[in-house]
């Protein structure tokens, strides 16, 4: 099972989809890293994807 959290950086939000065996006690500090080909980002406003398609039809993050 996967949990959702959400965390401060920089004065955004950032939220992550985690194993619910590492989801965080409430408002304990954490620190992430990402594996860049697994991250998926969405525009905050119109929830659109902000991967663009390469020339050859594949998706760039």
């Amino acid at each position: 099972n996967d949990a959702l959290v959400t965390f401060g950086s920089g004065g955004r939000e950032i939220s992550a989809l985690v194993p619910a065996r590492e989801c965080p006690a409430l408002r304990t500090p954490v620190r992430y890293t990402f594996d860049e080909e697994s991250i998926h980002l969405f525009d905050a406003t119109s929830g659109a994807s902000l991967r663009k398609p390469e020339r050859n039809g594949s998706l760039l993050s």
